[in-house]
């Protein structure tokens, strides 16, 4: 019994992780994709020539792309630990698994969504 609710309390705690993993990879997407369109309209504004500070975006908004791919998949490893855990525990009455496994579900569809570009 105890070691379920060690389980229970890591699937929490792993679930509280990936929320806010998750969270973060939302408010970096929305800085990437400002920093993107910011690099476009120079590209836009003048086609023949590219304005100096356009490699500067562009290399910016390639890094924040990259940050978001590792967080989304960090994010997702954990909260499908928190969600297996969560359930596992909870199956066997620790009744705390069963937020550990809907922060970590939360957590894994803000993944998904921002990792698929749906929110951007």
């Amino acid at each position: 019994m105890v070691s379920m609710k060690i389980t229970a309390i890591a699937a929490l705690v792993l679930g509280v992780v990936t929320l806010a993993v998750g969270i973060y990879v939302m408010q970096v997407s929305g800085q990437e994709k400002r920093a993107s369109q910011a690099a476009f309209d120079l590209y836009v504004m003048g086609a023949d020539q590219q304005p100096p500070q356009f490699e500067e975006i562009s290399e910016i908004a390639y890094e924040k792309g990259q940050l978001r791919d590792t967080l989304v998949i960090v994010s997702l490893i954990t909260g499908g630990l928190a969600l297996l855990g969560g359930i596992f525990a909870g199956v066997k009455k620790a009744k705390i698994g069963w937020v550990g496994a809907l922060l970590g579900l939360v957590g894994v569809a803000i993944a998904i969504v921002s990792g698929t570009h749906a929110a951007s």
